[in-house]
């Protein structure tokens, strides 16, 4: 998750705030609303499959389903460790933003408050009569009567399930 659009310099808004006492002792906070923002930067979206609410997680085009919250954890605490500097990120330390995080665990993964996440209606990527798709970790095949072509998945006009894609890299 190195990638540029996930920096701290892109995110609009923190998960998080940092409250001064009248000591100038200083304590971090978790509004739930900067919190469910903070999940959409990250590609965190709702929606329905097969009839069932889900969270998900969209990076060009893979759909990967949230199937616990640690999937969200895991990415969260990813995340801090690489916009962080020396164990800070910003003026607070990331133990301090995970520890508000995790006393307010059963607040912010609450499914109604979940619920505002932006939601997303997911259009399937499929085969049609004359092409055959294969996905592969890297790239997606395109299959035709005259051939193939590698096509990168930022450029699938659908979405594909992390669970279609065959877990090693396209070889000639």
């Amino acid at each position: 998750m190195n990638n540029k659009k996930y920096s701290i310099d892109n995110i609009p808004e923190l998960p998080w705030c940092e409250v001064e006492d009248s000591k100038g002792n200083v304590r971090v906070k978790v509004p739930t609303d900067s919190f469910m923002e903070f999940l959409e930067h990250l590609d965190f979206r709702t929606t329905i499959i097969n009839g069932v609410y889900k969270i998900v997680r969209i990076q060009d085009n893979i759909v990967t389903v949230v199937n616990h919250n640690w999937d969200i954890t895991v990415v969260i605490s990813q995340w801090l460790e690489d916009n962080s500097t020396g164990a800070m990120i910003g003026n607070v330390y990331t133990h301090q933003v995970k520890s508000a995080m995790l006393n307010k665990t059963p607040h912010l993964f609450n499914k109604t408050n979940q619920g505002y996440i932006k939601r997303i209606e997911l259009n399937r990527h499929w085969d049609t009569p004359n092409t055959c798709y294969i996905y592969f970790l890297d790239l997606v095949v395109k299959i035709t009567k005259n051939g193939f072509e590698c096509i990168a998945y930022l450029n699938l006009d659908g979405h594909v399930f992390k669970d279609e894609i065959i877990e090693r890299n396209f070889k000639i």
